[in-house]
């Protein structure tokens, strides 16, 4: 169960910090474009998990990011209230 929090955990964090980023383009040029997708969280948390020097993810930052995204979904952010939309189908399939 930790492991799964700690996963979590990380797609919640990167959810948060970079939603919106569906189809942004990063770099100069056309050689240097990197187009961000629904993968993309996937990669980066998996780059992020195998760094040697990135901090565990512990339940109390997960609890601060869950409470950071229920109070823009409150605000009317639709990208948190989808995350948390989402969050609640996880949760109540596995019951």
């Amino acid at each position: 169960m930790r492991r799964k929090i700690r996963r979590g955990g990380a797609a919640v964090a990167l959810a948060l910090v970079t939603a919106g980023c569906g189809g942004e383009v990063v770099g100069i040029g056309n050689s240097g474009n990197r187009f961000f997708g629904a993968g993309t969280f996937g990669e980066v948390g998996k780059l992020l998990a195998e760094h040697e020097g990135t901090p565990q993810v512990t339940d109390a930052v997960v609890q601060e990011i869950y409470r950071g995204i229920l109070e823009r979904a409150r605000g009317g952010d639709p990208d948190a209230a989808m995350i948390l939309l989402v969050l609640a189908e996880k949760q109540r399939g596995e019951e």
